[in-house]
């Protein structure tokens, strides 16, 4: 089980963040879900009640016929059919997280427009329970669903704060965040909760503002690891147009088949390590 573990972190290094220092921290956690975290967050982004479980099989089965495949095209190399199915998960997991971080900035976005509902449901008299029903009733798609669940578990006699426990566990962000906080302390204390989401809602419109200004000046890097990615297929499709023979050379060495599935497993591996290097930089 450390060795899974060990080898779990280590995709999320190249995947889900996180640093070197907290791989003791995850192994002593009780609560956590090591394989199924990825798929549990993106699941509760999609609104979905199916096991997390599920879903990792149903990703191992895909990488068990990948490797299956590649080892029916290899067949003396077991190791290499074995580093093919590893490189297809790791591009399972690093598709989820960018789906779940881009579902979380959209929530995120969608959240200011809420707040401001809620801070003139809150100038108008209403109390918090009732602006958060109102601000459901405004809302739409993810938000409306979230906010639902807040007030059904505040009517099944829940606190606030595990309440909210689910919207920021899906949609992870520091606007989310400074809003259940703020909320939290808000409802235990009292005070004047919308002078507080006001400023809330400047956060967060600040960081939208610096995230679209990053995002425009990486877009450049972006763009050029998109054109390289995809210039050797359309060359291949050019040359092959051009002189059909021409691959023949390589297809039917006893090495071909090793060398064209070790170049895929390569580029996948080096777009994945720039998409971490963006990521880190954004």
């Amino acid at each position: 089980s450390s060795a899974l573990l060990t080898i779990v972190f280590a995709i999320r290094l190249v995947f889900g963040g996180g640093d070197r220092s907290q791989l003791v921290d995850e192994w002593a956690r009780e609560d956590r879900v090591l394989i199924g975290q990825p798929f549990r967050r993106l699941l509760l982004c999609l609104g979905q009640n199916v096991s997390p479980v599920m879903v990792v099989t149903i990703v191992l089965m895909f990488t068990v016929a990948v490797y299956l495949a590649a080892l029916s095209w290899v067949p003396e190399n077991f190791y290499f059919s074995a580093a093919v199915a590893l490189c297809f998960a790791m591009l399972c997991i690093g598709i989820m997280n960018d789906v779940t971080a881009w579902l979380s900035r959209r929530f995120e976005k969608q959240l200011v427009n809420a707040i401001d509902f809620m801070i003139a449901a809150l100038n108008t008299g209403e109390n918090t329970y009732r602006a958060l029903g109102l601000t459901a009733e405004a809302s739409g798609g993810a938000l409306r669903r979230e906010f639902n669940e807040i007030i059904r578990r505040l009517d099944a006699g829940m606190d606030i704060q595990p309440s909210m426990q689910r919207m920021v566990e899906a949609f992870d962000s520091e606007g989310v965040r400074l809003f259940s906080q703020s909320l939290t302390v808000k409802w235990n204390q009292g005070g004047d909760l919308a002078g507080i989401l006001m400023s809330v809602n400047r956060i967060i419109r600040e960081r939208s503002r610096m995230r679209l200004q990053l995002s425009g000046q990486l877009s450049g890097a972006r763009y050029s690891a998109a054109f390289l990615s995809f210039l050797p297929y359309f060359l291949i499709l050019f040359l092959y147009y051009r002189q059909p023979g021409w691959l023949s050379t390589l297809s039917d060495h006893p090495q071909g088949p090793q060398l064209l599935l070790g170049a895929l497993a390569l580029q996948i591996l080096g777009l994945s390590w720039l998409r971490r290097m963006l990521r880190l930089k954004s």
